[in-house]
């Protein structure tokens, strides 16, 4: 569960959520693409993130650490990610590893179900951007 994005602040995962790692980012966009593009390309020193005071703070580029982040499903804990957006543009993202037991907060989805590099039915660049011959 995500908090409501007019909080205009980083989300936090419930109290009740049992986790080892979580992450979250917060944004105020024209669109949730741009909001992205800002986590991922514009987070550093004299970027858009207001936590990133000086170079090389620990601050600087810590919404793209979320996004690319150390979230994984082993046997005992479950990646999880969620959203939320306004119409006022604003936009938050959640990411966590859940550990067991399954929290009741949380929509479950069977993990397996998800294309994964193990099952091979993960998107490549190569079939999604085939290359002219």
């Amino acid at each position: 569960m995500v908090l409501p994005s007019d909080y205009a602040t980083d989300p936090v995962p419930p109290g009740t959520y049992h986790d080892n790692a979580w992450g979250s980012n917060f944004a105020l966009d024209d669109t949730p693409l741009g909001a992205d593009f800002a986590w991922m390309y514009d987070d550093g020193y004299g970027g858009t993130n207001v936590d990133c005071t000086a170079p090389g703070d620990a601050s600087c580029w810590g919404h793209r650490d979320n996004i690319v982040g150390p979230w994984t499903t082993t046997g005992t804990q479950t990646a999880q990610m969620g959203d939320a957006d306004t119409s006022a543009g604003q936009y938050t993202q959640l990411f966590a590893n859940q550990q067991n037991p399954p929290d009741t907060d949380v929509d479950p989805v069977t993990p397996s179900a998800l294309p994964t590099p193990t099952t091979g039915r993960h998107p490549t660049w190569s079939r999604s951007c085939p290359l002219p011959r």
